[in-house]
């Protein structure tokens, strides 16, 4: 399995619409699975998924798994979405009984370990900003991840907005990031998001930088009206060049 792990500094970027459209343009050719952790939850919105996810399902003793589970059958694959955690507000109460109860921390594991080796060969993971994994639930769910799936790579997309002080401290973080052994991360694509038009940007001098940094691609994506606010289906979502471009490497990577 590959795991893409989709990274950035603040809200607001586009990164989570960005975690679905380049799940489900893989998921055209390869099993795929989107894990949501974003305390926002809108990728898991956008699924249909309206709960407050698996940690607390397990915590509430809600035994449905459509509440944080959905599959979507696309011709011969399928897009699996799911959400991971409770929304602001929930959050740091559920983490602690994650932590500290060792039926919660069996029962979680059990189920996340069920789903993701469910014949996935691809799984996104759409965080919440300024991720590292000193936080004990990013730790547990690589550990996790780690304990079914030990020689997968982890590719590392960071994402930013066009501003120069955004892309910046993008550039800051990923360098952090990439610090943590136990984060794995392969530096893979720096994205520049959600350019506006007339906005002209130095790319061939940060692409110096990043490649500096051992990333592999530098890559624009311009603004897009019908983004903004998305709230339809999935397969509503429009179909973007530069997804299938990174979606084509990407699965360069599964062969």
């Amino acid at each position: 399995m590959i795991r893409i792990t989709i990274l950035g500094i603040k809200g607001g970027v586009g990164k989570s619409t960005f975690a679905l459209l380049l799940s489900r343009e893989l998921s055209k050719y390869k099993n795929v699975i989107l894990l949501d952790r974003d305390l926002l939850g809108y990728s898991s919105r956008i699924a249909g998924i309206e709960s407050d996810g698996l940690l607390s399902s397990i915590i509430n003793e809600e035994k449905d798994t459509k509440d944080y589970y959905k599959e979507i059958t696309r011709d011969d694959h399928k897009l699996g979405i799911l959400k991971l955690i409770a929304p602001i507000g929930s959050w740091e109460k559920n983490e602690n009984l994650l932590e500290k109860d060792k039926k919660v921390e069996e029962k979680f594991a059990n189920e996340y370990k069920r789903i993701i080796s469910s014949d996935y060969d691809i799984l996104i993971v759409d965080n919440p900003p300024l991720i590292t994994p000193s936080f004990f639930f990013i730790k547990e769910e690589l550990t996790l991840f780690s304990s079914v799936f030990s020689t997968s790579k982890i590719m590392g997309i960071f994402v930013s907005d066009f501003s120069n002080v955004s892309i910046t401290s993008t550039m800051r973080y990923a360098t952090e990031a990439l610090k943590f052994t136990n984060f794995r991360l392969i530096p893979y694509y720096f994205i520049i998001n959600m350019v506006p038009p007339g906005i002209d940007l130095d790319l061939k001098d940060l692409e110096e930088k990043i490649k500096k940094m051992g990333f592999q691609y530098l890559l624009q994506i311009n603004f897009i009206d019908e983004l903004v606010n998305f709230s339809g289906k999935i397969d509503d979502l429009p179909d973007l060049k530069q997804i299938y471009e990174i979606s084509t490497n990407i699965l360069k990577l599964t062969t």
